[in-house]
């Protein structure tokens, strides 16, 4: 699935690029996810159809747990008496390591609103990304999955703000994980 949105968003970026017009522009914003890819950036065109590329980094938790714990596959239901998501972790013995988590997007954005000095664009994209908070030696699999992201960006002269939903899918992962990111940026 992951390939498929990719390809698709590309694809999109490739026709909206030849759509160019005078009245596109550059631009480049922060692209901070509040939650856990706190480090980022976005550039690409804005017009009356444009596109960009997206990147975050951040630091989540790897747990080392001993040998003698199951390791979890997709849908593996976690023990009744550790129902509670953190009791289940507090009763185990590990040790705890950063991990870089990351995301890559690419996307297509469409001018809804256009005034003298202010306009709006809708943006959406897809790409893949590893950003959950907490990982686990013994899941079934540690890379990344799917992510969506959908928002707005805001200009005002060629001031720019990127304000955007992201959602990561479970993909052979315990749990699917939501942020949003906030940016501020420049148009040139």
């Amino acid at each position: 699935m992951k390939i498929h949105l990719t390809t698709f968003f590309l694809l999109a970026c490739l026709i909206a690029t030849a759509q160019e017009t005078e009245t596109n522009q550059w631009f480049i914003t922060s692209n901070s996810g509040v939650l856990r890819t706190p480090l980022g950036i976005k550039f690409g065109r804005i017009g009356k159809v444009g596109w960009n590329l997206g990147i975050r980094f951040g630091k989540g938790d790897m747990r080392y747990f001993n040998e003698d714990v199951p390791s979890l596959e997709l849908d593996d239901p976690i023990d009744p008496a550790f129902s509670d998501y953190e009791s289940w972790w507090a009763e185990k013995e590990y040790q705890e390591n950063e991990v870089t988590n990351f995301s890559f997007t690419i996307g297509i954005n469409y001018n809804v609103l256009q005034n003298d000095k202010f306009s709006m664009h809708l943006q959406g994209a897809a790409g893949y990304a590893r950003w959950w908070d907490e990982y686990a030696n013994r899941w079934y699999n540690l890379d990344g999955g799917a992510e969506l992201e959908a928002g707005l960006l805001l200009k005002y002269n060629n001031w720019i703000a990127n304000v955007t939903g992201n959602y990561l899918f479970k993909d052979q992962k315990i749990y699917p994980a939501g942020d949003f990111c906030l940016g501020l940026g420049y148009c040139f």
